[in-house]
Order: structure tokens, then sequence, then C-alpha cells
């Protein structure tokens, strides 16, 4: 099982899946990075970093059952250094991905 973070937990990375079109399909293809991550089964979320305490919030309330002792960190370098995952999905503004990907590197 790999280890996986996310940087930047706003609605694109954060959300539930939405109900399917037809009850019979189940759940709708997952729009989110989080619930992308909660279909594969050879994934385990972590962690997730972001500056505002709401959607650090929000995100450990949808999905802490799902990923039990997922952790949240205002501070994206701390949460690296903490967790140390395999893989990180940065999910910030582009103008602010350079600096997650070189400390995550």
């Amino acid at each position: 099982m790999r280890r996986i973070a996310i940087v930047g937990l706003s609605w694109i990375s954060a959300d539930l899946p939405g109900p399917a079109s037809d009850p019979t399909l189940g759940t709708a293809t997952p729009y989110s990075h989080a619930s992308a991550i909660a279909a594969l089964p050879d994934l385990d979320l972590v962690a997730g970093c972001d500056i505002s305490e709401p959607a650090r919030t929000t995100f450990r309330d949808r999905w802490s059952g799902r990923f039990p002792g997922l952790a949240v960190y205002e501070d994206y370098r701390e949460m690296l250094h903490a967790v140390k995952p395999e893989l990180v999905a940065v999910v910030t503004p582009d103008h602010l991905h350079r600096g997650v990907v070189e400390v995550a590197i």
C-alpha cells in the first residue's frame, strides 16, 4: 500500500463523490482527488494540508472514517516531514506548485 498526502484541501481535492445518475450504478465518478484515492485499493490517504482551518476540519470530517489515522496540517513542510508520504498530490493554485514539489522531492 502506498501512502499519499494532499497539499491544498479545496473542493477539488476534498469533495465526496456524488450520487450516480441511477441508483443501480452506486456513486458517481469521483471528481475530487480524495474520492479518486478512496477508489484505488492500493492507496492510503495519510494526511492533508491547507492554510485554512475550516478546510482542514471539513477534510478530516469527510475522510477520517475511510482513512483512520488521517492527519491534517497547516504547513506542508511539517506534514511532509512528519508523515513521509510516498506520493504527494499538489492541489494548490498553479503558481504555488513549484515550492511544494521541491520540498516533496
